[in-house]
């Protein structure tokens, strides 16, 4: 049982990575939509780097139209 759960454990750390750091990649290269869609996905999987990286680009209506209540 504690194999099981430190598999998922990682599994779910490198899918929170891709991810998270795509969107930092994407960023860096002015890709807003594409980071937005990877902050997404990362924020749906449960990471909070990804969720407050969305409520930045709400803020700041990059990538998004800016939105103060989502953000």
């Amino acid at each position: 049982m504690k194999r099981l759960i430190l598999c998922m454990l990682v599994l779910a750390s490198i899918a929170f990575g891709d991810n998270f750091d795509e969107g930092m990649k994407a960023i860096k290269n002015g890709e807003y939509k594409k980071a937005f869609e990877l902050f997404q996905k990362s924020c749906d999987l449960g990471d909070r780097r990804g969720c407050a990286n969305l409520g930045y680009m709400y803020q700041n209506g990059e990538g998004v139209k800016q939105d103060y209540s989502k953000a």
